[in-house]
């Protein structure tokens, strides 16, 4: 399974990006950065609200992608594009009772999608 319409691979160095990021949290063992740069306002025909990314000494280990779809009809509905696109069905699983995701497994990385029932937020999460 590629994972290639999405422009941050894990492993990357910080470097890639050191211009286009603004710090949001530095914790003991990553650091979250926002994506700042305009040029990704559209991943799978759907509009991106926000991009963090993730690094642990320098090396990228987790990108969150907020997109701009808030109920669940668009949550299935990206679900159908992601099936489609990686040709196998993702794995459902309910985190609490507020958030549910469905999860592909790839060679290097994983995509989780998921949906937060009270905040309607739809969060695409590559590590």
């Amino acid at each position: 399974m590629e994972i290639d319409f999405i422009p941050f691979k894990i492993g990357m160095q910080y470097e890639n990006w050191e211009f286009d990021l603004e710090p949001i949290k530095f914790a003991k063992y990553f650091d979250k950065y926002k994506y700042i740069k305009s040029n990704y306002s559209k991943l799978l025909d759907i509009n991106v609200n926000s991009i963090y990314l993730f690094f642990n000494l320098d090396i990228l280990f987790r990108v969150e992608i907020i997109m701009d779809i808030n109920f669940v009809l668009g949550f299935h509905n990206l679900v159908q594009k992601l099936n489609f696109h990686f040709k196998t069905d993702g794995i459902l699983n309910k985190i609490t009772e507020e958030v549910f995701e469905k999860k592909w497994k790839g060679e290097s990385s994983n995509l989780y999608l998921q949906y937060y029932f009270k905040t309607k937020i739809i969060k695409l999460v590559l590590y």
